[in-house]
């Protein structure tokens, strides 16, 4: 488990999601689940925050503010984003 969060942490989704399917073998099924869940939350999240710098880097800053403010508060990447829109507001 701690593997996977690592690997989480470092942005590699895939792999983490693959770590955590071997808690299956080890008869863990539903924490496999619950952590496959979170790892695809973190991935989508990060993929949010990548399109709104993206749009930023475009000029396209309304559409990146939205972006932003979408990413769930309970993830990495809303960090992050809770910087870029301070800065967008300064």
């Amino acid at each position: 488990v701690s593997e996977g969060a690592a690997l989480v942490a470092e942005g590699k989704y895939e792999e983490a999601i693959a770590r955590y399917q071997q808690l299956e073998k080890l008869d863990r099924s539903q924490k496999m689940h619950k952590k496959i869940v979170e790892a695809k939350r973190e991935q989508a999240a990060s993929n949010l925050l990548s399109e709104a710098r993206t749009l930023l880097q475009e000029g396209k800053q309304g559409v990146a503010i939205k972006k932003l403010n979408s990413i769930p508060d309970n993830t990495r990447a809303a960090r992050e984003a809770q910087h870029i829109l301070k800065d967008i507001r300064e």
